[in-house]
């Protein structure tokens, strides 16, 4: 998000905006390499087992299904948004990528949230209706010219669609 937002801001100079941006990167990246996660320490059951018994099941599939079509529609979107709104909705140059920064707001906030507001309990209910909420989003962000109500529908697809991975995920490591 920080990154889209300084790129916006430096179109004028991108090259000193990429280098700039990619030594964020590394720097971040640095700071994920130094930190630790504690060890567990457990007998490790050999991999052809786990694989025999998780082949069996259908949810997992489905899982499976649900995170491809979860994170293509994310990235899709965060690649297209801004010339779609340019293109076919007639935005500026400027107006469109905020909606793009719009659509990041809110898959960060959205992966903000559901650390506080989802149980572990409710996970899979938590899931079903976020995929619940992010097709109507995505639906009226691309079939229908919202105006102003472009930039909430944005937020709202980010809200929804941004935390369905990061369920999926949690649901399958709560259940497998």
């Amino acid at each position: 998000l920080a990154i889209a937002l300084y790129l916006i801001f430096l179109q004028v100079n991108w090259r000193a905006a990429v280098v700039q941006s990619g030594i964020f990167l590394l720097a971040l990246a640095v700071v994920f390499l130094l930190g630790k996660l504690p060890h567990k320490t457990q007998r490790p059951s050999s991999f052809r087992e786990k694989l025999r018994v998780l082949a069996g099941e259908r949810v997992l599939a489905l899982l499976f299904v649900a995170a491809i079509l979860a994170v293509g529609v994310e990235m899709g979107s965060i690649g297209v948004l801004s010339t779609f709104l340019a293109e076919v909705r007639g935005y500026g140059a400027m107006a469109a990528k905020l909606a793009l920064v719009v659509l990041l707001v809110g898959m960060a906030a959205g992966r903000l949230l559901i650390g506080f507001l989802v149980k572990p309990k409710h996970v899979l209910r938590s899931t079903l209706a976020l995929f619940g909420l992010a097709v109507p989003c995505f639906t009226l962000l691309y079939l229908v010219d919202l105006g102003h109500f472009t930039y909430l529908a944005a937020f709202l697809a980010g809200l929804a669609l941004s935390s369905l991975l990061p369920l999926i995920l949690t649901y399958a490591g709560l259940t497998y």
